[in-house]
């Protein structure tokens, strides 16, 4: 009991000692004023940093707001200056580009692009026998002795085959493209007037043509005045002497070949323009396919004899071989053509042609022709151009036959008279060819020869009344047939000679030298040319058929200013 008692007393005496330490410490922890004081301050000065704080944070926050502002202005700033540079950039580029075009003879109007073509040209020439006709246009029409004009030298001089032109492309859309040409020279009007007081040489329209382009669909039409579809195609040297794109298998007028540098011709490769309406499709990689419409000029030719005594409606007069009629045709020529080129370096082409000839005979005091007469007939050509070798030396060929005489230079007739008074085509066989030379690009050489042969047609009647046809051995020559055409006397000088030509064929040597040649101011040629001309008339009743030549010494000045 006692043991208990003792443990109650110490358990008593461990709960007060323990209560009286927990109060002496909880005493001991009051901080005094002078900490409370401290930490007071201390949280006052906190709250200070923290209102600086706060202070700044919005300073910063509105310097954010101002440096975002200025960097806003800075960009837009910016921004301005680079479309204004943009702007000037393009401005100076067009600039540039219209500059360029100004030196190359082009001006720019909206999207359209125009540009200048031609040149001033002075140029002398003299023949051994007078045609009466200006320099540098020497033809087949070699006067016979029998005519005073063989004894007679030529000397000729003028500027009508000066040429201007006007030439435009606009792109109408990203596939389609508008283009045109209009060209000028002097060689219409009588020489008897180009040089008297008070008159001039007389413009002469040759080209007036427009041409829609399809880039996308490879089609295009051509409506217009321009050289005929059977003019060869291909890419000889540029005028300037440059190596020119190689466009010929396009078949469009802006790709044809002229090689003539005169008004002069090559026997079976002429310049003939004609009224037309073209279409041309692309059907592979420089390939193309064209049908032409063209206009329907027929030179007549032959003898019409003088029995019947009737005259053609055609010339309301007798008939003259020379002149030049449209018959009464109700086609068009209709031309066709392929081009093909297999590689830059080559050109081939083939293309036909399908005539109408129609005449309606007229009345005379005698005798009424009744009804109409109209014949169909055609031809066709093969063609090639080849750079043999490239910038060096180059050769254009072509090889035709059929009843096209007019719509290749005119040598040979296209139709003459049946004892009817029915149309009969005559048949036309031609070869030319032509190797260009290129020592340096301001010197070519042009080495040029063709030969063209008509053949009989129509061809009845064994007196010179009832002569008809082309070619008639009985044709007006009368009794003496050919034989006027060779010797010159009194009686001779009234004599008839037949000049019913058989086949005619030339040669001729041209070197261009261009002593200035200037990318941004032309260039001046100098082009002297000899050539030789020959024909042979078809033989007379006694089988003779001679035949006459002319040799023909040109020089021409030639001014490209574009």
């Amino acid at each position: 009991m006692r043991t208990l008692h003792r443990c109650g007393v110490m358990v008593a005496a461990i709960a007060l000692f323990a209560a009286t330490s927990d109060t002496a410490r909880a005493q001991d922890s009051q901080p005094s004023n002078q900490q409370v004081m401290q930490e007071l301050q201390a949280l006052k000065a906190k709250i200070q940093d923290v209102d600086a704080m706060k202070a700044r944070i919005h300073e910063l926050e509105e310097q954010l707001k101002v440096n975002a502002a200025k960097a806003d202005a800075a960009k837009a700033q910016a921004d301005q200056a680079k479309k204004e540079a943009d702007a000037q950039a393009a401005v100076t580029a067009d600039s540039k580009k219209v500059l360029d075009k100004l030196a190359k003879g082009k001006l720019q109007l909206g999207r359209t692009n125009i540009a200048f073509d031609g040149w001033v040209e002075g140029s002398m020439g003299y023949r051994k026998h007078d045609e009466l006709a200006g320099p540098s246009q020497t033809s087949v029409s070699s006067p016979y002795k029998v005519t005073p004009a063989y004894g007679a030298q030529e000397f000729e001089a003028g500027p009508p085959q000066t040429r201007f032109g006007i030439n435009t492309v606009s792109d109408l859309s990203d596939n389609l493209i508008l283009k045109s040409k209009l060209q000028f020279d002097m060689l219409s009007g009588s020489n008897a007037t180009n040089t008297a007081n008070g008159s001039s040489y007389t413009p002469r329209l040759r080209h007036a043509w427009g041409e829609i382009d399809n880039v996308k669909t490879g089609w295009h039409f051509v409506l217009g005045q321009g050289y005929s579809l059977t003019i060869p195609n291909g890419s000889l040297v540029g005028a300037d002497g440059s190596d020119p794109a190689n466009l010929g298998w396009m078949l469009l007028p802006g790709s044809e070949v002229i090689t003539q540098p005169d008004d002069g011709v090559i026997m079976g490769l002429g310049t003939t323009r004609n009224v037309q309406f073209r279409v041309v499709k692309e059907i592979a990689k420089n390939a193309a396919v064209a049908i032409s419409l063209e206009n329907n000029i027929v030179n007549w030719g032959g003898d019409k004899g003088t029995a019947l005594a009737f005259t053609p409606i055609i010339s309301q007069s007798s008939y003259n071989s020379s002149s030049l009629f449209t018959t009464f045709g109700l086609m068009p020529d209709i031309i066709g053509k392929i081009g093909y080129d297999p590689t830059t370096r080559y050109h081939f082409e083939a293309w036909g042609i399908l005539r109408q000839y129609r005449d309606r005979n007229g009345i005379t005091a005698a005798t009424t022709m009744p009804g109409t007469g109209k014949a169909y007939t055609g031809g066709g050509n093969l063609g090639t151009y080849s750079k043999v070798i490239p910038a060096k030396l180059d050769f254009h060929a072509g090889v035709g036959y059929g009843s096209f005489g007019t719509v290749i230079d005119g040598v040979i007739p296209d139709v003459t008279y049946s004892s009817t008074g029915k149309p009969v085509p005559i048949m036309d066989e031609y070869l030319f060819g032509e190797f260009i030379a290129h020592p340096n690009r301001n010197l070519d050489i042009y080495f040029q020869s063709g030969v063209e042969r008509g053949l009989k047609a129509g061809v009845s009647g064994t007196t010179t009344a009832t002569a008809y046809g082309y070619g008639n051995p009985y044709g007006s020559g009368g009794a003496t047939g050919n034989l006027a055409c060779t010797i010159q006397s009194t009686s001779s000088l009234t004599a008839t000679c037949k000049q019913d030509t058989q086949i005619a064929w030339n040669y001729s040597i041209t070197p261009d030298w261009r002593p200035i040649n200037t990318k941004t101011h032309g260039h001046l040629d100098f082009m002297p040319q000899i050539e030789y001309v020959a024909r042979r008339v078809f033989k007379d009743q006694n089988g003779f058929a001679p035949r006459t030549s002319n040799i023909a010494i040109d020089i021409c000045f030639r001014y490209w200013p574009f």
